[in-house]
């Protein structure tokens, strides 16, 4: 098994691999090496070259893989992914048959490592769903990705979703537009709930298309694991406990990620659950509608009057 950490690390600003904000994740970096290194058998830092990594990871256990930095992903839709699969890669040369990728500006607790590390005991042979940070039970293909970890070939699946879409995007949200991307590789009933000669966002936004919401419940159970909710709330997030950042409450617990407790989605609780999202700091859904909501309906309006839509690209 292996735990790959993987991030948006890059010299912006002063000091190595720092945001733009100009946090450093080498400390956060440090720290789960610290735990890492006793749980798993391989760590690999994904990066990208000239962040400074190379050298100052050079006394430490992990494997420092530099790429060339992409250009024009300004909300890191696909770069991400990028240095996530070549990461695995890596691993699946090395034999590896589990990972966890985690972002570089966050620290997991140790017990949360173990946690994970259990379930991959608990999959039969090298296969099983992907576990995921968090979900929302209101929201259809809304999961927080905090953490990506399960068996390589799924996770790898997960990532090669992501680049085979290019530039494109097909969901406003960046959680449900990975999410609805994996969908359409995987699983053949996706074409049977989705009109993809349509907008999705609409679709998914509809409080009375009851048969979707059924579908994502089911796909949810059978694609994804999350983590309890006490073990995301274990998460320290730029060096801030996250529960200080996120507002917790809002999202669901991972024994509601069951089909057998179905429960239609009104259209008050689909909103509650939006606002909770905002509310708790997940700021890319405002940075979308400020930036992109009018030219998205005015696709919309093209759509509905030519019988055809122009999927919105970057």
């Amino acid at each position: 098994m292996s735990d790959g950490l993987q991030g948006r690390l890059k010299l912006i600003g002063q000091g190595p691999n720092t945001y733009g904000d100009g946090y450093s994740c080498e400390g956060d970096i440090r720290e789960n090496l610290i735990t890492a290194s006793s749980l798993f058998d391989q760590i690999v830092v994904s990066t990208w070259v000239g962040g400074g990594l190379r050298d100052s990871l050079s006394n430490t256990s992990a494997e420092v893989i530099e790429l060339p930095e992409p250009n024009q992903d300004f909300d890191n839709r696909r770069r991400q992914f990028i240095s996530t699969f070549r990461g695995i890669e890596h691993l699946r040369s090395l034999g590896v048959t589990h990972a966890v990728k985690i972002r570089t500006d966050q620290v997991l607790a140790p017990r949360t490592f173990t946690w994970i590390k259990d379930r991959f005991k608990n999959q039969e042979g090298e296969t099983g769903p992907l576990i995921m940070s968090d979900f929302l039970a209101h929201v259809p293909f809304y999961v927080g990705d905090f953490v990506i970890a399960g068996p390589l070939e799924t996770v790898s699946t997960f990532c090669l979703a992501q680049l085979g879409y290019g530039s494109q995007n097909i969901h406003s949200s960046i959680s449900s537009d990975y999410v609805l991307k994996y969908l359409s590789r995987v699983d053949t009933e996706f074409y049977e709930i989705i009109n993809v000669r349509i907008p999705i966002s609409p679709q998914l936004s509809d409080p009375r298309n009851i048969e979707l919401r059924k579908y994502w419940v089911k796909a949810r159970e059978h694609y994804f694991d999350f983590l309890p909710k006490e073990e995301l709330a274990a998460i320290t997030w730029r060096g801030k406990p996250i529960d200080k950042i996120l507002n917790l409450n809002a999202f669901s617990d991972r024994k509601e990620n069951t089909s057998s407790k179905f429960e239609v989605a009104t259209s008050v609780g689909v909103l509650k659950a939006w606002r909770q999202i905002l509310q708790s700091g997940r700021s890319e859904f405002m940075r979308y509608y400020r930036r992109e909501g009018r030219d998205n309906l005015r696709r919309l309006a093209k759509g509905l009057r030519t019988g055809s839509y122009e999927w919105p690209r970057e």
